[in-house]
């Protein structure tokens, strides 16, 4: 497969995210974690990095949001997560051992996204997206529906918190 056809891989991948029951769980975890009182996100790898993404994304529309790496919540990282947060797990096969045994003790509101049809990830909603097609290359394809579904989530919560465009400037005033 040359480069002009793995693009055209993740292009359309990217258009598979487009589904009416992919809308309604973003909506529906969109709407728990704007109730939120604080929204950490979290992953390993590159789900790591979109997870990352997304708490910033959400920082900069002004929902109180932070990063904790998976590996760290086992170790210490969970004792900032309170009862009335959210923790978003971002995890393609939705098995990883720490986000698992994360996912049973944490308090908060779980919301994983996976490509997993039986994830181990405990979660209160589950944001599952079709399982990615692997390319030439070393990087996965996941993480790219990832971004998307995690920037998707990030405008989606911003709207169910009422959070109004034209009063974001100060976030962002670069």
């Amino acid at each position: 497969m040359d480069v002009t056809s793995f693009l055209g891989t993740l292009a359309h991948a990217i258009a598979g995210l487009d589904r009416p029951e992919l809308r309604a769980q973003l909506a529906a975890a969109a709407a728990r974690l704007a109730a939120c009182d604080h929204v950490w996100c979290t992953g390993f790898g590159k789900s790591a990095r979109a997870a990352s993404l997304l708490a910033e994304d959400l920082a900069t529309l002004t929902v109180p949001a932070s990063f904790v790496h998976g590996g760290d919540l086992l170790h210490g990282g969970m004792g900032r997560i309170e009862a009335r947060h959210g923790l978003v797990l971002f995890s393609d096969g939705g098995k990883t051992r720490e986000l698992a045994q994360a996912s049973r003790a944490v308090r908060a509101t779980r919301v994983l996204l996976t490509a997993s049809e039986t994830p181990a990830i405990e979660a209160d909603l589950v944001v599952r997206y079709a399982p990615q097609p692997d390319g030439p290359y070393p990087l996965p394809g996941a993480t790219v529906a990832q971004v998307v579904l995690g920037r998707l989530l990030s405008f989606a919560t911003a709207e169910s918190a009422q959070i109004a465009p034209h009063g974001l400037a100060w976030a962002h005033p670069a």
